[in-house]
């Protein structure tokens, strides 16, 4: 009869493996004896580390309990959005705006002169309103420009056609074609019923606010 050094399971002779522990009986196993005497346990041995370089000899961990105990990650921050504007156009900034690039609203338009050449376009004085834009384009043909106010857009149709009967009467020529541009932001439908009886003669234009950004050298 044979005890296992390490456990203490005693196991007959010629048994390769200890029944509990699984150890080599060889190598860990004595001699029961007939008094029964127990062979004092022996730590196991520690297991021999594999031959190679000093530098390959590296200390493995389980992925799984890394990944289990391990610190979850901060989320990274998002940029906040750009909030939307909504009724933050300025008027009083577009009407400076086409002063001074008559053409931004259409390609090539210049503003009316007088016979020296000196520009009149601008706040064009007339007895059923001021002209915010009196252009001319390619053609020759005249552009009254009107950005209403906020309040206005409702009258800015029949705010027009005075305009424009009064370019047509006291500054075009019989050939020279009149037509008009309101400038908004939003165009509610019954402008679009009375712009329509004008014959095509009235256009609309939207303006919109946008941002960019570009390098500094």
């Amino acid at each position: 009869m044979l005890m296992c050094k390490a456990c203490n399971t005693r196991f007959a002779q010629g048994t390769l493996l200890c029944p509990s522990c699984g150890r080599r009986a060889s190598d860990h196993s004595a001699d029961a004896g007939s008094s029964g005497s127990a062979a004092i346990p022996l730590p196991p041995s520690p297991k021999p580390l594999a031959d190679g370089p000093e530098d390959e000899i590296d200390l493995e961990l389980d992925e799984e309990d890394v990944v289990k105990h391990a610190e979850p990650r901060a989320a990274k921050p998002r940029p906040s959005p750009i909030p939307a504007t909504s009724g933050a156009i300025d008027m009083d900034q577009v009407r400076k705006l086409l002063a001074d690039q008559p053409g931004l609203i259409e390609k090539g338009m210049g503003l009316h002169a007088d016979a020296e050449g000196d520009p009149l376009g601008i706040d064009f004085p007339t007895p059923v309103g001021s002209i915010d834009l009196l252009g001319r384009d390619r053609k020759g043909g005249f552009v009254v420009v009107h950005v209403p106010a906020r309040d206005e857009v409702a009258d800015s149709v029949s705010g027009m056609l005075r305009r424009m009967g009064w370019v047509r009467k006291h500054l075009a020529g019989t050939a020279d074609e009149v037509r008009g541009i309101v400038v908004i932001d939003q165009l509610p439908e019954d402008l679009v019923y009375a712009a329509a009886g004008a014959g095509g003669a009235i256009s609309f234009k939207a303006v919109r606010l946008s941002i960019t950004f570009h390098d500094l050298d």
